[in-house]
């Protein structure tokens, strides 16, 4: 294709692509014929009825109702730098589909604007696109270059139905402004894909009033740049709620009621799956505040309420088998924030609080392992409610009140390690107003920075009060800043409103804290010994860890060094109760002959190694071998 530009008439930042080498309409490779469309008034749509074509407007259409209707497959529709005004008497959409079984379609190279009617579209924001094969859905489609301006009440923007589309090098301007969203569980996207097999990318979305990008399975949403300007509850730059999606290298800013910048999960179980979550830049602040936690009415410009929370990335629906690594998260609270009524924009005063990463599975069989990332969450003043890391959706066998012993409580499929996490208030939250942090899950290998000096921050703490459960495994992180250990404010004093507080074995608030251990195995010849499992045992004799060495004979475990919580969930325990895990014993296990290669409960210094707690080495000898041991 030729390099035009086509500025000319468009708002500059809204321009399609100057260069249009940057991406290829597929569907060209299937025309053998060229339609010219003139411009003018469209009191009707204009039908594309003749397959292997390529449609090219000559002239602005102003259309009462929609503009064009497809009805053919191996058709390429060019703007050809012109624009489309649909909607303007009547309601209708920009370019739409219009009939079933229709494939490889393209809509490229131009801009189209909702027009005056501004009519209001239905649920999920279907009816009055700029683009929409939802209705009739279509097989193979790529939109691309194209600006789209809408409006209306309850409407979307590119609503594309089937599978294997491409959406590139567009921008979306959601222009509704204040005022509601009729049914937010059932959303308005900027970019919704009903199928599955896309690529969405290097799109620019901007004001996006709930979601930017709603994706199918087996998709990829990359190098687009979003902005939300939340209205409604739960308004994501991308929300991925199917299987073996990855979402890289997009910046995301969102803003007002509700702004997340990724959602990846479905509390449907086995619905969403397979989500990978990396190489994102993401800024959130809630600014607003709405009718469906705050209403029924307006509150006045002085009268503080308490609004939602903004989220870097957030997976408390659950999911199986969901990585979220090396992003880059900032988050913002400001408990006394002057902000706007997002129903009408008049001003508010409000507390506004933030999570970085929000995190839970909900089923057994779901995973995640969360690492790497960047993580700063900033409360402007101390006053209010920041989580660098918030894990308060993990609902230990789907329940909140099934709670065991932590041997039989562990909820080994939750993994957060590897990443730094800077905040003023809090650095991880283990439950907070949303939910519970059940089940244990690994707090490993983090470097935790304290940043200011408000006397409200804490390492660890249970967030709003701590009424819910909280419970992790801390194991070797590191501490900067002030940030520490034993900087806690957990509420052990308060047992959880789901819990009668009459005793039991649940451990309402507990957090175990150990190390993390590398362990080098040899039999009696010497030689390293793989598939050798490594299990620790406490004081009392109750197995704790195991791990499996490798081809080297190597393997990293971890030890747990001893527990503070309130068990038996009795109040009043201010100062919680420790329980001691040392002296540990150590059995090595050769999985491959089936045989014990030694116990370390005959060792002359078992409480040597047990307490190391710098760099170097131990070894441990048995009669069948040896263990040696670096912290």
């Amino acid at each position: 294709m030729s390099k035009n530009n086509f500025a000319n008439g468009f708002p500059v930042e809204h321009a399609p692509p100057a260069n249009t080498d940057i991406f290829t309409i597929a569907a060209r490779q299937y025309v053998t014929n060229t339609v010219h469309i003139s411009g003018g008034h469209y009191a009707t749509p204009y039908i594309v009825s003749t397959p292997n074509t390529e449609y090219i407007l000559d002239g602005d259409i102003s259309a009462d109702g929609t503009a064009i209707t497809i009805k053919a497959s191996y058709v390429v529709i060019n703007l050809n730098g012109h624009t489309i005004t649909y909607n303007n008497v009547s309601a209708g959409n920009g370019i739409e589909s219009g009939d079933y079984n229709f494939h490889d379609i393209a809509v490229t190279y131009g801009q189209i604007i909702q027009g005056a009617a501004m009519s209001t579209g239905a649920t999920y924001g279907i009816g009055n696109n700029p683009v929409q094969f939802k209705t009739y859905i279509v097989q193979n489609a790529q939109v691309a270059g194209i600006y789209a301006k809408y409006g209306g009440q309850d409407v979307a923007g590119f609503q594309l139905g089937g599978d294997n589309h491409v959406v590139e090098y567009n921008t979306l301007e959601d222009v509704f402004g204040y005022g509601i969203v009729t049914d937010r569980h059932s959303g308005i996207s900027s970019i919704h894909m009903w199928g599955g097999y896309a690529n969405i990318r290097n799109n620019t979305i901007v004001n996006a009033r709930q979601r930017g990008i709603e994706v199918g399975s087996n998709s990829n949403v990359y190098n687009n740049t979003i902005g939300i300007r939340s209205i409604c509850t739960n308004s994501a730059g991308v929300e991925a709620l199917e299987g073996y999606i990855k979402i890289y290298g997009n910046t995301i800013t969102g803003r007002g009621e509700h702004p997340i910048g990724i959602i990846a999960g479905n509390s449907i179980v086995g619905a969403a799956h397979d989500i990978e979550v990396y190489n994102n830049i993401i800024d959130t602040q809630v600014t607003g505040a709405g009718l469906e936690y705050n209403g029924p009415s307006y509150p006045g410009p002085t009268t503080w309420i308490q609004a939602d929370k903004a989220v870097g990335v957030r997976s408390t629906p659950g999911v199986i088998n969901l990585s979220v690594h090396d992003n880059t998260i900032t988050v913002h609270g400001d408990f006394n924030f002057q902000g706007v009524w997002s129903v009408d924009g008049s001003p508010v005063t409000m507390g506004a609080g933030a999570r970085g990463l929000m995190l839970g599975l909900r089923y057994n069989g779901q995973s995640m392992k969360v690492y790497n990332n960047t993580v700063t969450a900033l409360d402007k003043d101390g006053t209010g409610y920041v989580a660098g890391i918030a894990i308060d959706a993990n609902i230990d066998n789907n329940t909140w009140y099934n709670y065991q012993p932590p041997a039989a409580d562990f909820s080994p499929d939750l993994v957060v390690t590897g990443n730094t996490v800077t905040s003023n208030i809090y650095n991880v939250a283990l439950g907070d107003d949303y939910g519970p942090s059940s089940g244990h899950p690994l707090i490993l290998q983090n470097t935790f920075i304290k940043s200011g000096s408000y006397s409200t921050y804490a390492t660890y703490g249970s967030g709003i009060s701590g009424y819910y459960e909280g419970t992790a495994r801390i194991i070797a992180n590191s501490y900067q800043g002030g940030a520490a250990e034993n900087s806690l404010d957990m509420h052990f004093e308060n047992v959880s409103n789901n819990v009668p507080g009459s005793g039991g074995s649940y451990r309402n608030k507990s957090l175990i804290f150990g190390r993390f251990m590398l362990g080098t195995v040899k039999d009696a010849s010497n030689s390293l010994v793989a598939n050798t499992r490594i299990r620790t045992f406490n004081a009392s004799g109750a197995a704790q860890t195991d791990a499996t060495t490798d081809t080297n004979g190597s393997a990293q475990f971890m030890v747990y060094d001893y527990e503070l919580g309130n068990a038996g969930g009795t109040t009043g325990k201010t100062t919680p109760t420790t329980v001691a895990y040392r002296p540990h014993t150590i059995d090595l296990y050769d999985l491959t002959t089936g045989r014990n290669i030694f116990t370390t409960a005959a060792d002359a210094s078992p409480v040597a190694w047990d307490s190391m707690t710098s760099r170097g080495t131990f070894i441990l000898s048995g009669t069948g071998g040896s263990l040696t041991i670096s912290n």
